[in-house]
């Protein structure tokens, strides 16, 4: 669904056609378009994975199949977004399944044209779980968090070289655990804001350093590595503030499970804010 900024004017984009009881059929992780006139959506089958990649304009017309797996192949997609010109949808195919037990891989970092009409490969990883085009036209995004720690990587396309931003180091009893690692664009400079762990940290491109914003006490006496994270869900368009959620996956009263603040990026003071709705997937700064 659309909807004007004055809350009028809502309207269906696109729908599900009929499926079977036993599925459950839902879209997601919609994209908007650059220039705001067209939307990347992903349909998701059932448990197992994503269905298929799609591209839409906003009044439901042109609707067109970009990606699905391969024909009797165990993997799932995932729909990133879109590269700077708006030409090119950005998505991964991953082989095995998002919520088995034992993760195989490899991912495939590809794009497919908006209007369907060819695929490239980018890179292949053993886990692709982000990625974002910068406007010099390299690739940004973020690799492993299976068996190992989450790297943030930046991809030359002239030389096909990548080459990791961070280098977190393998701890103890990680292998079969999922990692994360949120990543954005600071606005009004070519700086790169991404969360791992509990703690906020900035990559400055132009003098190649990355500083620590904040680092989010353990809230309790000990805390292992993966038992906490920090959700980046948007940075305001001036650059200055990031809005972040902290999770306490060990707490025993759900109140306490999510924590919101406002991170001032340049005095790194911490502010305790409070959101109208308990899922950070559904919030998104102008």
């Amino acid at each position: 669904m659309v909807v004007d900024a004055d809350g009028r004017g809502l309207r269906q984009v696109v729908g599900l056609g009929p499926r079977p009881k036993q599925e459950i059929g839902s879209i997601t992780a919609i994209r908007w378009s650059p220039d705001g006139t067209s939307l990347a959506y992903a349909t998701w089958g059932d448990s197992f994975g994503t269905d298929q990649i799609y591209v839409t304009g906003v009044d439901g017309a042109g609707q067109r199949l970009i990606a699905g797996p391969p024909k009797k192949a165990s993997g799932y997609l995932s729909l990133f977004g879109w590269t700077i010109d708006g030409r090119r949808v950005i998505y991964s195919y991953t082989v095995g399944e998002p919520l088995g037990l034992k993760y195989t891989g490899p991912s495939y970092l590809r794009t497919a044209s908006a209007d369907g009409a060819g695929t490239v490969k980018v890179v292949t990883e053993d886990a692709v779980i982000d990625a974002s085009w910068t406007a010099n036209g390299s690739i940004l995004y973020v690799r492993h968090c299976i068996s190992r720690p989450c790297q943030l990587a930046l991809r030359n396309p002239a030389t096909g070289v990548s080459r990791p931003l961070t280098h977190f180091r393998q701890w103890c009893c990680h292998e079969g655990e999922w990692d994360s690692l949120a990543f954005m664009r600071r606005p009004k400079s070519r700086d790169i804001v991404y969360t791992h762990g509990r703690s906020i940290y900035e990559f400055s491109p132009t003098t190649n350093r990355t500083r620590t914003v904040r680092a989010l006490r353990c809230p309790r006496r000990r805390c292992r590595p993966l038992e906490d994270e920090v959700y980046l869900a948007g940075i305001t368009t001036n650059g200055r503030f990031a809005l972040i959620e902290f999770y306490d996956e060990n707490s025993l009263s759900l109140s306490k499970l999510t924590r919101e603040y406002r991170l001032d990026l340049r005095t790194r003071a911490l502010t305790r804010i409070h959101l109208a709705t308990a899922d950070p997937a559904e919030i998104y700064l102008p």
